[in-house]
């Protein structure tokens, strides 16, 4: 159901994504010990789903649940800890925290982007992203660009 979830969700079908990663959590929740990093996984996925259908709210309790499974189970600035904290930053940018927010997707943007692994580099795309799109929201243009420059290969 895990990895349905994350195919669903891949393909845009966030509805669909955040039953299969309910479905696996609810498994995972009866056979795995608390604090499984699976479960923080399931949760990642299951609050990525909920933002993109507009439950932010939702997530939070879940995205915080999940980022602190990993920091407890994981090296520091573990490439999947500084994704869950994107998630989260995301989450938070929607529910209008704006402060926490861009603390966690800096943290994320500089994590990955300091790790040479290839998975850590696509995902570090994905944090520029989110902190072009974040600033830009704010109106702030600068680190807008920032960012954008990233993208485009330029920084």
């Amino acid at each position: 159901w895990g990895h349905l979830g994350g195919l669903l969700y891949n393909r845009g079908d966030a509805a669909n994504a955040e039953h299969a990663f309910r479905q696996a959590l609810a498994i995972d929740r009866k056979v795995l010990p608390a604090g499984h990093d699976v479960i923080a996984w399931r949760l990642t996925g299951l609050g990525e789903a909920l933002i993109a259908l507009g439950r932010a709210a939702e997530a939070e309790s879940m995205l915080r649940e999940a980022l602190a499974i990993r920091v407890e189970k994981l090296k520091p600035a573990d490439r999947l800890t500084a994704k869950t904290r994107r998630v989260l930053g995301v989450c938070l940018a929607r529910l209008r925290h704006f402060e926490e927010a861009e603390a966690l997707l800096l943290q994320s943007y500089r994590e990955l982007s300091a790790n040479p692994n290839w998975l850590a580099q696509r995902d570090a795309t994905e944090s520029a992203q989110r902190l072009a799109e974040f600033y830009a929201a704010r109106g702030r243009r600068a680190e807008a660009a920032r960012y954008r420059a990233v993208l485009a290969g330029k920084e």
